[in-house]
């Protein structure tokens, strides 16, 4: 793991202008630390071209339901209707 010493993470507070705590300090330490070693890790890897992807992008075809109520049943229960639309109150 990657070592962080207290003078970079009071640099570091210093200048993302933060007041922070021993323990926050101490806690700031640590997670970045171990941010930095998984980066280090992430480094490591030279050839991906080898590798395959995990996940791929599944596309389906659309489907189109008919729905059992028609339209005119839908605006039956409307309070207000205009041109085979439920008429509602201008929010602009």
């Amino acid at each position: 793991m990657t070592k962080i010493s207290k003078q970079e993470i009071d640099h570091l507070a210093q200048l993302a202008r933060l007041e922070l705590s021993p323990a926050e300090k101490a806690l700031y330490r640590q997670h970045l630390a171990e941010i930095l070693g998984y980066v280090e890790k992430v480094q490591k890897v030279k050839d991906t071209e080898k590798t395959k992807p995990a996940l791929k992008n599944v596309v389906s075809a659309d489907k189109v339901e008919e729905s059992k109520a028609k339209a005119e049943d839908l605006l039956a229960g409307a309070p207000e209707k205009q041109d085979g639309y439920i008429k509602v109150r201008a929010i602009l």
